[in-house]
């Protein structure tokens, strides 16, 4: 798979400033991970449990549906 020689710059400059921002972030406490709870993590205070589930299931399947038509068509294909 051939790849433009501009998109990787383009990665690897987001790349950069993903990590040099993990970095700062890291250095001024802006992370919190003390409160990142099983239940603070699943949990929303705009909808359900439930509903969230649902939508988690939907997204996961509609992003497995997207893999294996990208998987199953033919080489060269981009229609």
């Amino acid at each position: 798979m051939y790849i433009v020689p501009g998109l990787w710059a383009v990665m690897g400059f987001i790349f950069l400033v993903t990590l040099i921002f993990a970095i700062i972030a890291a250095r001024k406490g802006w992370f919190h991970w003390e409160k990142c709870t099983a239940s603070a993590m699943a949990g929303s205070m705009i909808f359900k449990p439930r509903v969230l589930m649902v939508y988690r299931i939907l997204l996961a399947l509609y992003c497995f549906s997207i893999l294996l038509w990208l998987l199953a068509r033919p080489e060269g294909q981009y229609g």
